[in-house]
């Protein structure tokens, strides 16, 4: 994968709102590994070769009021989506709207993901991440590829 918009790691309790990522080489909203707490909000992501908004082995994470639009349309593997939720637990996908995107709204367990202990993040013992506890209410897919 190439470059994104952004990519957010071990982050606890953020907020981005009224933000775009558009035309890049990757995911264009990345949520990877352990982010916690944390909302997207009335953003909007187009034309990223990936996935335009991806929650990844994350955990308490909102997904609320924005807009997917000709997301993943690139070469690549099956996980290409407006929105992509991929083992993460307690997340809620909230009045999104994903139009003309490679797959509209994608959950993806690839099996349980570790995470290792990291006592300087507040993080005493490891935790596993698995597709869990999600909620997918009043969104959009439509004209989508797959």
């Amino acid at each position: 994968m190439g470059g994104g918009g952004i990519k957010v790691t071990a982050s606890d309790r953020f907020r981005i709102s009224r933000c775009v990522a558009s035309k890049n080489n990757g995911v264009g909203f990345w949520f990877d590994i352990d982010n916690r707490n944390g909302t997207i909000e009335h953003s909007y992501a187009a034309d990223n070769v990936e996935s335009g908004v991806m929650v990844e082995i994350s955990q308490e994470m909102n997904v609320l009021n924005n807009s997917a639009v000709r997301n993943g349309l690139g070469e690549g593997g099956w996980d290409r989506a407006g929105i992509l939720i991929a083992e993460s637990m307690h997340i809620l996908v909230d009045h999104n709207i994903c139009v003309g995107n490679f797959i509209g709204l994608c959950v993806r367990q690839l099996g349980v993901r570790i995470v290792p202990a990291y006592p300087e993040l507040g993080r005493a013992q490891p935790v596993s991440f698995y597709s869990d506890a999600l909620v997918f209410r009043r969104n959009v897919a439509a004209f989508n590829r797959e």
